[in-house]
């Protein structure tokens, strides 16, 4: 994780990125990638519901879903 974080600090021009987290462990590792992002070309924003996360980047809620996997 810290070293996606690294490799991610060396954007160029600002991004906006969200994490989607429902569950208290899940909740705590996106918060952990939140902090090495602090001053960094990449906002990165910790939300518990997906509506709130797709308001915030600005895209429908519903890609903010798993792709529906075809049999």
């Amino acid at each position: 994780m810290f070293e996606i974080a690294r490799r991610h600090r060396r954007a160029r021009e600002p991004v906006n990125s969200a994490f989607f987290a429902d569950h208290p462990v899940s909740l705590s590792i996106a918060k952990m990638y939140h902090g090495p992002m602090e001053r960094a070309m990449i906002t990165v924003r910790v939300f518990e519901e997906r509506e709130a996360a797709a308001e915030w980047l600005g895209v429908p809620l519903k890609i903010l879903y798993p792709p529906v996997k075809q049999k």
